[in-house]
């Protein structure tokens, strides 16, 4: 009777992981938002452990750095309703406060203590806590082969895509590959993220399975975004040189990254066969670093980048923000400009006072007893720093999803034994 449960629970339990990973909108309306319904499924999910009395959620959740982080973006989601008072910014209706968006990353913590809670109760281990997260991008990859080769394939990823509120035809016909909904920013950074966090761990904890996922994630990452292909290119690099430097064998070093050139190479050359446009995409942001690097000329997304980040909250406002966001039409109408760079619409949420906390909350949170790890965790809080320059990787469900289930996959499973099985 516990084996038929556990086939019964297991896939449910694969189902809400992809969902919450991948967060697709199914369609138009708050019903269909995504921050609606991660709350909503947050406390449904929640509920059982209510009616039972079952505390072990509260366990994972009661890390001293756990309560610190989700107190800070608590607080910080009141702290903009407060500056907009002052600067008598009217709040017309409860969708201007934006609480639910602003909690995002509490959201995503509760969805990662249960999912965590539940694969210890279910007897994985946290090797296999991470594989969960590899198969799902390979699985991915597999989607955007069929993507490519059937135009049918392509239609729903695109209705997904149209669904949640995109409608630029120009990233339609270079991008919009597999199941998400961040299609753009968010998606192939996490790609490019646990890609390289692949290597780190098979390098690491000889971990070997991890590299079969590789190929397939990176697929989904060259479709979809370029940012995320840098992603990987620096986390696996660092690992790599890491790695090896720690065991003094440099030379394996330098093989293992001719190895990774070679299968982005690769992986580049099969995205020109059969995704030219999507090539090209990748191609002109070659071009543009190339124009920089060499010819010291910012051009294409660098350009925009540049332009954007010159708009910046004036005098006192620059310290403690104006209470919005620039990104949206109607934060970029009062401040008479719309910037993508996440700094940018931080200094305008909060001010330097924002970005102070709440960088050294999240910094605070993954550093947090895992000195053996630093490495890692250091990794991507630099990652976090880099992709925060093309976007607001803070609302980034899916990559803020991971940050949060890494930190605490490790908490959880050095407490016990069985942490190191495979």
């Amino acid at each position: 009777m516990k084996l038929t449960r556990q086939y019964i629970l297991k896939p449910l339990l694969y189902i809400y992981i992809f969902y919450v990973v991948y967060t697709p909108i199914f369609g138009s309306g708050v019903i269909f938002d995504k921050y609606i319904v991660l709350s909503i499924l947050a406390l449904i999910m929640l509920l059982p452990y209510l009616l039972r009395q079952d505390q072990s959620i509260l366990k994972i959740l009661g890390h001293r750095n756990v309560i610190l982080l989700m107190f800070v973006v608590f607080s910080l989601s009141l702290y903009p309703i407060f500056i907009q008072t002052i600067n008598n910014i009217p709040i017309n209706s409860i969708a201007d406060l934006r609480i639910v968006q602003n909690n995002l990353i509490n959201i995503l913590i509760i969805h990662a203590a249960i999912i965590i809670d539940k694969m210890r109760k279910f007897g994985y281990t946290r090797a296999q806590g991470f594989e969960i997260l590899l198969k799902f991008g390979a699985l991915q990859g597999i989607l955007c082969i069929f993507g490519l080769l059937l135009p049918a394939v392509k239609d729903v990823f695109i209705g997904l895509y149209q669904a949640g509120g995109g409608f630029n035809q120009f990233v339609i016909d270079t991008r919009i590959f597999g199941i998400s909904s961040d299609y753009t920013f968010g998606t192939p950074i996490y790609h490019g993220l646990i890609a390289g966090l692949a290597v780190y761990f098979a390098l690491k904890d000889r971990i070997r399975r991890y590299y079969l996922y590789v190929p397939f994630i990176l697929l989904a990452t060259f479709l979809n975004g370029r940012t995320g292909i840098l992603v990987f290119l620096v986390t696996a690099t660092a690992s790599i040189f890491y790695i090896y430097a720690k065991r003094s064998r440099l030379i394996n070093a330098f093989i293992a990254f001719c190895v990774v050139m070679t299968l982005l190479v690769g992986l580049l050359a099969g995205v020109a066969r059969f995704a030219p446009n999507a090539y090209n995409f990748i191609d002109s942001f070659i071009e543009d670093t190339r124009n920089l690097l060499e010819k010291h000329e910012l051009t294409g997304n660098y350009e925009v980048l540049y332009e954007t980040s010159k708009i910046m909250p004036k005098n006192e406002k620059l310290l403690f923000g104006e209470g919005y966001r620039i990104y949206d039409a109607q934060g970029a109408q009062r401040a008479g400009g719309r910037s993508d760079v996440g700094y940018i619409n931080d200094l305008f949420i909060g001010g330097i006072f924002y970005i102070i906390v709440l960088y050294s909350a999240t910094f605070t949170f993954m550093m947090y007893h895992k000195r053996k790890e630093a490495f890692i965790f250091l990794l991507i809080f630099f990652v976090i720093l880099i992709v925060n320059i093309k976007g607001e990787i803070f609302r980034s469900a899916v990559f803020m999803f991971t940050v949060a289930y890494i930190k605490l996959l490790f908490l959880e499973y050095n407490k016990n034994k069985d942490c190191n099985e495979r």
